[in-house]
């Protein structure tokens, strides 16, 4: 604790509307504080307040300690954080400064029950699903739990965490070749002209690649630290994962399909530098926020009018899983596992629920032409 008492006086400054609040800090820097005021009286007056309150700050601040709810979250990133992904750290911060702006505690053993029910509710409020909700407490628990086994907490509060109800019939399904083209002609209406030749480029990779939205954004020709692509111009071209990307945090590599290779190298030796995809924004930039880029195609979908829902009001249009999709509905005769590999699913009944069968027509004709085929076998067997 400290004895520190400010001596905090009232000056006028130039050209300034409100008198200020002048002081020397614990470090003997002078410092500035508009009082809001234009009275002297009332000024000096506030100023009295001012230091009491600037004292009692010193004060607390010599009791501040790893339980800070802010010196801990610094502390966890240090420590536990530093080792993962840039992902899991963007994970955790966007989670943790919602919480921070929602219920704002002051140390982290304020977060009991009621704190993190006061902040799902508000979240509840702002609309946000379950599924976002869900994420964000789990990087919370996930930190809680830490915070327990290191000994700052002694214990982690009980909190439900939402489970999503999920629709067991697809919200979405592979495109055809007509309706991927529609998208790819209605692009520049949406983006302009200027970029239109860069996402079109980047829509044309997003359907041959099978890559989720955020991966395809960060896959580079040339950098080891994240998705990258190696050995294109031989036999066996390949896609890198490097360890702290990849779930299994061993590192995989992966063969790319031959389109995807074929596509990837009509660009020239001398530009594979930096990211492959580069989908520009309007003022000569470029797009790298998953989130925006996912609604630019939403936008370029729902402009071309390509439908893949119509059980809802209004109609789901067409979106960059639907790419991934159509990527899969393409390479879906190989073998099963071959499919969950490329597609990089950890449990192959996510492959199969998801990304086999969806086309219903296409699978219904398949199946009366075999149908139809065994017929005509066995009338043939009958006449002979």
């Amino acid at each position: 604790m400290t004895n520190w008492i400010p001596n905090v006086l009232v000056i006028s400054r130039s050209e300034r509307k409100y008198l200020y609040f002048k002081w020397i800090d614990e470090n003997g820097v002078q410092k500035f504080q508009s009082s809001k005021l234009t009275r002297r009286r009332e000024a000096e007056r506030a100023a009295a307040e001012f230091a009491r309150k600037l004292a009692e700050e010193a004060a607390n601040a010599g009791k501040a300690d790893d339980r800070d709810w802010i010196e801990f979250r610094i502390r966890y990133e240090d420590e536990k954080l530093r080792a993962l992904s840039q992902k899991n750290l963007d994970q955790f911060r966007t989670a943790t400064n919602r919480f921070t702006e929602l219920v704002n505690p002051r140390t982290i053993e304020e977060i009991d029950s009621k704190v993190l029910a006061l902040f799902v509710g508000k979240l509840r409020k702002e609309g946000k699903p379950d599924s976002t909700i869900a994420a964000y407490l789990r990087q919370i628990r996930a930190c809680l739990n830490w915070a327990a086994r290191v000994g700052l907490i002694d214990r982690v509060p009980h909190f439900d965490i939402p489970k999503p109800v999920i629709d067991e019939d697809v919200k979405g399904r592979p495109l055809s070749e007509r309706e991927f083209q529609k998208m790819l002609a209605t692009t520049a209406r949406v983006v302009g002209p200027n970029a239109e030749t860069s996402w079109k480029h980047f829509l044309t990779g997003l359907s041959l690649c099978g890559l989720r939205l955020s991966e395809a954004l960060d896959l580079s020709w040339d950098d080891e630290s994240t998705f990258h692509i190696r050995n294109l111009d031989s036999e066996a071209p390949y896609l890198r994962i490097p360890p702290l990307l990849d779930k299994s945090k061993r590192g995989t590599s992966l063969a790319l399909t031959p389109d995807f290779a074929d596509f990837l190298r009509e660009t020239p030796p001398i530009k594979r530098i930096g990211k492959v995809f580069r989908p520009q924004n309007k003022k000569g930039g470029y797009h790298y926020r998953p989130d925006t880029v996912s609604k630019i195609i939403s936008q370029i979908g729902e402009l071309a009018h390509v439908i893949v829902d119509d059980s809802k009001a209004p109609p789901k249009c067409a979106s960059a899983h639907d790419l991934r999709r159509t990527f899969a509905e393409r390479w879906k005769h190989l073998p099963h596992v071959t499919l969950k590999t490329i597609m990089r699913h950890k449990d192959l009944r996510t492959t199969l629920k998801y990304y086999t069968g969806q086309n219903v027509e296409a699978d219904a004709k398949l199946l009366r032409e075999a149908y139809q085929n065994a017929s005509a076998r066995s009338l043939a067997k009958r006449g002979s």
